[in-house]
């Protein structure tokens, strides 16, 4: 079946951690996919959607650490081992992230 989604993604599995807006309740998360709107996570709490975190990752094979805020569009406990997956769109994004997320799924195709 052919992908319906308007970007593209690329599957990851690399370790972040998700913080509330005020940068606390910080927790590790990881990151099963991105494109350039979005990102898919697994979190071991459930999310409220609509809610807004700060999310601090690094791309695969990258050392920097990229800091973002996401906003939770869907939560469900199906299709993990355990804990929840999270789809996120992006809300801000600094440019240089944006960037890099562009350049790393152009990277798989």
């Amino acid at each position: 079946m052919p992908e319906k989604r308007a970007h593209t993604r690329r599957l990851m599995k690399e370790n972040a951690v998700l913080a509330d807006t005020t940068g606390a309740a910080r927790h590790p998360v990881v990151l099963l996919d991105i494109s350039r709107p979005g990102v898919s996570f697994t979190s071991p709490d459930p999310l409220d959607g609509g809610s807004r975190h700060i999310l601090e990752f690094n791309l695969p094979g990258t050392p920097h650490m990229h800091e973002t805020v996401v906003q939770v569009v869907h939560c469900s406990d199906s299709g993990v081992p355990s804990g929840y997956r999270v789809g996120a769109r992006f809300v801000h994004i600094p440019a240089e992230t944006s960037e890099s997320i562009v350049n790393f799924v152009s990277a798989s195709v």
